[in-house]
């Protein structure tokens, strides 16, 4: 057996988009390698190292590796977790800077050049979600199902809308440690 991955998620929106890149096979990890937590959550969808190990990481897995997937937004956080438990051998962040709501600004045509005219703006504040709640009306922008309906019948166009998102935060230069 080569292991087992666990995963644990900044918030609802970033549920929203693990599900949707999970259902359509788009991960390198699968829910069949995924650890449960006993309600049958595949993640925990906050960034409580504790929790996460008293809900995840509480019972013996044999020795079998286990590795961590953490989605966050902070490039320099890290996690507690191997310091709370054995269990977990390797840890794997995925950062969504800016925003995760940066994602969405390429989920209709011309949103993001919008965005860019209202970062313009003086006085404006310059973050994705601001702009969608205020210019857009978009008063769910954070909340799981929204995010969810946006992309569960496009999971293509997420998975370009993410790409295009890298590209730009590499260029801004707000990832760390990032691979091609």
């Amino acid at each position: 057996m080569g292991g087992y991955d666990c995963l644990m998620v900044e918030g609802a929106a970033e549920a929203a988009i693990i599900d949707v890149l999970l259902e359509n096979h788009y991960l390198k990890i699968s829910r069949d390698s995924l650890i449960t937590d006993p309600a049958g959550n595949y993640y925990q969808d906050s960034l409580n190292d504790k929790k996460f190990v008293n809900t995840f990481l509480n019972h013996d897995f044999g020795g079998v590796p286990i590795h961590m997937h953490i989605v966050c937004d902070n490039p320099k956080r890290v996690s507690k977790i191997p310091k709370l438990s054995q269990e977990v051998t390797q840890i794997s962040y995925y950062i969504t800077r800016e925003e995760i709501e940066t994602v969405q600004l390429y989920a209709k045509p011309g949103l993001l050049q919008k965005f860019e005219i209202y970062k313009q703006k003086k006085g404006a504040d310059k973050k994705p979600s601001t702009f969608l709640i205020n210019e857009q009306g978009v008063t769910t922008v954070k909340k799981y199902q929204y995010v969810y309906d946006l992309w569960r019948n496009r999971p293509d166009d997420l998975v370009k809308a993410i790409e295009l998102t890298k590209q730009l935060m590499k260029k801004k230069k707000l990832l760390r440690g990032y691979l091609d």
